[in-house]
């Protein structure tokens, strides 16, 4: 028996077929991380949302971004992470509201990394939360 699985990316856009094919192969060739203050997390990759899993351990993450092929809008699901997200820094740049998204559990960076970067964390002092 073969098992397999299949994602559909469906969508209006004026996107090149460059671009286009730049999303795919992001898609499909998730970047390998390096992370201090976390963990990669048992199951540290979830095709179907594209996100990558890490456990936050410290109020700080630092995460080295390693991708193989262009990585476009990369996805983090962080467990353990306390809600308040104090800054992101994107290869020594603090990122601006509108260049990422955080819900308290999920960051999606508006971003294109083709060589290796440092994506640094910086959360509240709080309690991690229980998931």
């Amino acid at each position: 028996m073969t098992l397999e699985r299949w994602a559909w990316l469906i969508a209006m856009t004026d996107a090149s077929d460059a671009e286009l094919l730049e999303w795919a192969r992001s898609f499909s060739k998730p970047p390998s991380v390096e992370i201090t203050g976390g963990r990669v997390d048992f199951d540290s990759y979830a095709p179907e949302r594209r996100a990558i899993r890490l456990i936050v351990d410290n109020a700080t993450v630092s995460i080295t971004v390693q991708a193989t092929v262009m990585c476009v809008n990369p996805v983090f699901e962080l467990r353990g992470a306390p809600g308040n997200l104090l800054s992101v820094t994107l290869a020594g740049r603090a990122l601006k509201q509108g260049e990422y998204a955080w819900d308290g559990q999920t960051l999606w960076l508006d971003a294109k990394i083709a060589q290796p970067e440092q994506l640094q964390l910086k959360f509240a002092k709080t309690p991690a939360s229980h998931q």
